[in-house]
């Protein structure tokens, strides 16, 4: 089942880049306040519910001290903005199996290695003793991209 998200937020006419915000931490002594600024540098895109709320933004901007997400600095000028609206889809899947065990990991980075099988033993052995240790999540995104691979070329082959 297909579902969406509708939101919106402001886009730079002239480079149509989709503004994003910036949090700055303005600390003094005990107090430690977070500032949201409209900003095209980083990952986060800013989006609000309503076209009002995002024209609101769009014609003003609020001082550091009381800029928030929902009323952020804005240093724009409304003529160089426009609202767009911004759809999020969001589909079923297949769920994945469960991640690899362990002990499956290091067997698999073992062969990559081209490590002895006792030095294979002695990492299965360690891990055992430490249940609560795990291997990476970018070993385990290599693992599951190479086993891809292989089932693809398997299946190839198989044809």
């Amino acid at each position: 089942m297909n579902k969406q998200i509708i939101k919106y937020g402001l886009r730079i006419i002239e480079t149509q880049e989709i503004l994003r915000y910036e949090m700055n931490n303005n600390s003094s002594g005990d107090n430690v306040l977070t500032t949201y600024v409209l900003s095209n540098s980083t990952d986060n895109i800013w989006t609000v519910d309503s076209i009002e709320h995002a024209n609101y933004v769009k014609y003003n901007t609020t001082p550091w001290y009381n800029a928030g997400h929902d009323t952020p600095m804005n240093e724009y000028e409304p003529e160089e903005l426009e609202i767009i609206k911004i759809v999020q889809e969001f589909n079923d899947i297949e769920q994945p199996n469960a991640p690899i065990s362990n002990e499956e990991m290091i067997k698999y980075k073992g062969k990559k290695y081209n490590e002895k099988s006792e030095t294979i033993e002695y990492q299965i052995n360690e891990i055992k003793k430490h249940p609560n240790m795990q291997y990476s999540l970018y070993d385990y995104i290599e693992y599951c991209k190479n086993m891809k691979e292989k089932n693809l070329k398997d299946f190839i082959k198989d044809q």
